[in-house]
C-alpha cells in the first residue's frame, strides 16, 4: 500500500551553553526552523543547567561533536554546515503514518496537561515502534555559566553574534528540551509489530508543568519511532507533531478531534506563523491561503490526514515562494466531509 502521510522531522540538536560554536549552531537552527515548516525542534543541552538525564542517555549512545544533530534518528551525526540541506532532503516524499494529538487540556490553576497521542499508519511498518512525548521551552534565561553561552563569532566579521560577547550573558535558548516522558526511547507494546494501513494505536500521557516553566513557550513534540537494535540507525523516527501550549493559554483551556479550530499562532505575521486545527475524521483536507477576492494565494498542505489536532506553517510567500503584500488574507481549512473554517491573518513586515 502506498504511503502519503506527510512527513515531518524531528530535529535533536546536541548543544550546551559551554559550546564555543553552540551560539553560530543556535543561529543555524533558527534559520532552519524558519525555513522549514514541518521541521520538529528539540535542543538536548548536555553540561549545562538545561541538561536532563534523558538527553545524558541520548548523548551517550550518538557519542556527538558539539553543536551536531540527528534527524529522524536516522544513525548520522549531521554538522551545522548542512543542517539546512539536510532538512530539505528528508521532508522530500512521504512517510508511512500520521502523527496527531487526540486532545490536549490544559489547567493553569494546577498546571496539569493531559495530552493523548494518536498514531496512524498509511502504508506498512515492522518492528519495535514507540511513542514519545517531548517538553520543550524557548527562550529559556538564567544567570551563570549554566546559562551564558560561549561565543566564538564574537569577532567574527558579518556574523550575527559579533560583538555580543564571549560568553553572551542572558542568551535566550530556544526549544530546550525540559522532559522526554517516555524516557528518551519512548513506550514499547503499544503499537502493533506489524502494522498496515489503517492500523491505530494511541498513548495518553500527563504531565504538571514546573512552576518555572513559562507556559507561553512550551511546545510538546510527540513521535513514533522505531527500537529495533543497537546500532546508530535502529532507532530511526517515522513521524511526529508539535503542539504549542500558547493555543489554550488564552480564552480556551482544551481541544480534541471533537472540538472546531482553526487558530492562527503569530498574527500578525512578520516572519512565520502557524496554524493549528483539528479535523474530526480521517480524511482528506486542504488547507490554504487566499486574498481578500477570495483568489487563491498559496497551500499550506492538503492530502489525506489523520482526526486529532495539527499543525502547519505560513511564511508569507504565496504559491512561487515569492512574498506577498502586506494585507488581510483568508486562511482556509476544508476537509473531506464537505466542512469550512477560515480566519483572517495581518502580513505586517
Amino acid at each position: 500500500m502506498a504511503q502519503f502521510s506527510i512527513p515531518k522531522v524531528v530535529f535533536e540538536e546536541f548543544t550546551g551553553a559551554w559550546c564555543q560554536y553552540c551560539a553560530d549552531g543556535a543561529y543555524r537552527a533558527e534559520v532552519m526552523n524558519g525555513s522549514f515548516e514541518d521541521a520538529l525542534m528539540i535542543a538536548v543541552h548536555n553540561g549545562d543547567d538545561m541538561e536532563i538525564s534523558d538527553g545524558t542517555e541520548l548523548a551517550n549512545f550518538y557519542s556527538p561533536s558539539y553543536p551536531q544533530a540527528l534527524f529522524n534518528r536516522g544513525g548520522a551525526l549531521v554538522s551545522r554546515g548542512t543542517w539546512s540541506s539536510t532538512m530539505s532532503s528528508m521532508l522530500q516524499g512521504a512517510s508511512s503514518l500520521t502523527v496527531s494529538f487526540d486532545s490536549l487540556t490544559y489547567d493553569p490553576q494546577t498546571r496539569l496537561v493531559n495530552a493523548t497521542v494518536r498514531a496512524m499508519f498509511t502504508g506498512p511498518e515492522t518492528g519495535d515502534m514507540r511513542f514519545n512525548l517531548v517538553v520543550t521551552e524557548d527562550h529559556v534565561t538564567g544567570t551563570g555559566a549554566g546559562y551564558n553561552q560561549v561565543n566564538s563569532d564574537n569577532t567574527t566579521p558579518g556574523h550575527p553574534y559579533q560583538g555580543a560577547g564571549n560568553p553572551i550573558v542572558g542568551f535566550h535558548h530556544m526549544h530546550v528540551a525540559r522532559a522526554y516522558l517516555d524516557s528518551a526511547w519512548g513506550a514499547a507494546g503499544i503499537i502493533p509489530v506489524n502494522a498496515n494501513f489503517g492500523t491505530v494505536a494511541t498513548r495518553s500521557y500527563s504531565y504538571t508543568l514546573p512552576a518555572n516553566f513559562d507556559e507561553t513557550e512550551i511546545t510538546f513534540v510527540a513521535f513514533v519511532g522505531n527500537y529495533d537494535g543497537i546500532g546508530l540507525g535502529d532507532r530511526r523516527i517515522l513521524n511526529g507533531e508539535e503542539f504549542h501550549l500558547s493555543t489554550l493559554t488564552v480564552g480556551r483551556t482544551e481541544v480534541n478531534a471533537a472540538t472546531p479550530m482553526l487558530e492562527i499562532l503569530g498574527n500578525p505575521l512578520h516572519d512565520r506563523s502557524k496554524v493549528a486545527f483539528t479535523t474530526e475524521e480521517a480524511g482528506n483536507f486542504r488547507l490554504e491561503v487566499l486574498n481578500m477576492l477570495g483568489q487563491p494565494v498559496a497551500v499550506l498542505g492538503e492530502g489525506f490526514t489523520d482526526k486529532g489536532v495539527h499543525t502547519l506553517n505560513w511564511d508569507g510567500t504565496n504559491a512561487a515562494h515569492m512574498p506577498v503584500d502586506n494585507g488581510i488574507y483568508l486562511v482556509r481549512l476544508l476537509t473531506q466531509g464537505g466542512q469550512s473554517q477560515s480566519q483572517r491573518i495581518l502580513v505586517a513586515r
